[in-house]
C-alpha cells in the first residue's frame, strides 16, 4: 500500500514542476516579448514597468511606456492567445479522432488554410481590365457623360468625358 502512495507522489511531483517550468517559460517569453523591438527599453525598465502596472516607472520616458502599453503588451497577449487557440484545436482534433498522432492534414484543414495572393502579373492585368472597363462605359454614354458617379457623391455634378484620365492613376 505504501508503494502505491509512492508512486503518486512520484506523479504528483513530476507534474508540479512541469508546471512550475511551464509557468516560468511562459513568464520569460513574456518578458522576451516586451523586450523586442526597434526602439531600445531595456530589461530593467521593462519589469519595473510590468511591476509599476502600467505606470511609467522613474527612469522611463513617458514614450518608452506608451511603447510598451500600446504595442509591445498587444502585441505579446494576442500571441499568447493565437498559441493556446491553436493548442485548443490541436488537442480536439486528437480527442475526436482518438488518435494522439491527429494532425491539421487529416481532414485538409492545413491545404485550406493557406491563401495564395496573386502574382504581380495578375494584378496588373486586373487592374488594367478595370480602367478600360471605366474608360469605355464612359466613352459609350450617348450624350458624352460618363455613366455613374465615378467615385463622388451622388449630388456633385458629373465630369465630360474628355477629363477622364487616359491611364489609371496609381493606387497607393
Amino acid at each position: 500500500m505504501s508503494s502505491l502512495v509512492r508512486g503518486e507522489r512520484q506523479r504528483l511531483n513530476a507534474r508540479t514542476r512541469a508546471t512550475v517550468v511551464g509557468i516560468v517559460v511562459l513568464v520569460a517569453a513574456v518578458v522576451v516579448g516586451l523586450l523586442v523591438g526597434p526602439v531600445r527599453i531595456g530589461a530593467a525598465n521593462v519589469l519595473r514597468w510590468l511591476f509599476s502596472f502600467g505606470d511609467p516607472p522613474p527612469g522611463m520616458s513617458e514614450q518608452q511606456a506608451l511603447i510598451l502599453a500600446d504595442l509591445r503588451l498587444p502585441r505579446v497577449i494576442v500571441a499568447g492567445l493565437v498559441g493556446a487557440s491553436l493548442a485548443a484545436s490541436g488537442a480536439a482534433y486528437q480527442a475526436v479522432f482518438r488518435n494522439p498522432l491527429a494532425d491539421p492534414y487529416l481532414l485538409g484543414a492545413a491545404p485550406g488554410s493557406v491563401r495564395r495572393s496573386p502574382s504581380p502579373t495578375a494584378r496588373r492585368e486586373r487592374s488594367s481590365s478595370r480602367s478600360r472597363s471605366r474608360r469605355s462605359s464612359a466613352r459609350s454614354s450617348a450624350s458624352g457623360w460618363p455613366t455613374g458617379s465615378g467615385g463622388r457623391a451622388s449630388g456633385a455634378a458629373p465630369r465630360p468625358a474628355s477629363s477622364w484620365p487616359a491611364s489609371p492613376s496609381p493606387r497607393f
